[in-house]
C-alpha cells in the first residue's frame, strides 16, 4: 500500500512517500507556504501523483506525551485532509524527528538554506519509518 507522510509546519510542509509491503520510505519535494490553502493544494497534487491509501501526519506532542498547541493544529489539518479528499489519515508521534533529520544531514555539505528545505521532508521520512516499524 502506498503511504504519504507529512511533516506539517507553519512555514513549510515536508513530505515522504512509502510502501507498507516493502517497508520503504523516501523524502520527496516539500513546499513553502506562501498563502492560505497552499497546503491543501500541495496535498491534492501528492494524492493525484501517488494515489496513496493512507496519509500520515506528524503529531508534535510535548516530550511528556501531552498535546502541544501545534499538535492540536496538526490534528485539525489531518481532519481537513480526511474531509476534503476522503482518504484515511493517521497521526504519528513526531517527537525529535527534526533533530534526527538534522543528524542524518549533518555530514552532507549542503548550504544552510538547502538543509532547511530538506529537513522537513527528511522528518516526514522519519515519521513514515516509525509507522512502518510499528505495523
Amino acid at each position: 500500500m502506498t503511504i504519504i507522510a507529512i511533516d506539517y509546519g507553519e512555514k513549510r510542509v515536508g513530505a515522504a512517500i512509502g510502501n507498507s509491503e516493502l517497508k520503504t520510505a523516501i523524502p520527496i519535494q516539500g513546499m513553502i507556504r506562501k498563502k492560505r490553502g497552499d497546503d491543501l493544494e500541495f496535498i491534492s497534487t501528492l494524492i493525484e501523483e501517488y494515489d496513496p491509501k493512507l496519509i500520515l501526519i506528524g503529531h508534535p506532542l510535548n516530550m511528556d506525551g501531552t498535546d502541544s498547541f501545534f499538535s492540536l493544529k496538526s490534528e485539525k489539518f489531518g481532519k481537513k485532509i480526511e474531509k476534503s479528499f476522503k482518504i484515511k489519515v493517521k497521526m504519528v508521534d513526531e517527537r525529535l524527528s527534526s533533530f534526527e533529520a538534522e543528524e542524518l544531514l549533518k555530514d552532507y555539505s549542503y548550504g544552510k538554506k538547502k538543509k532547511k528545505k530538506l529537513i522537513d521532508s527528511m522528518s516526514a521520512m522519519i515519521i513514515l519509518n516509525r509507522y512502518l516499524g510499528d505495523i
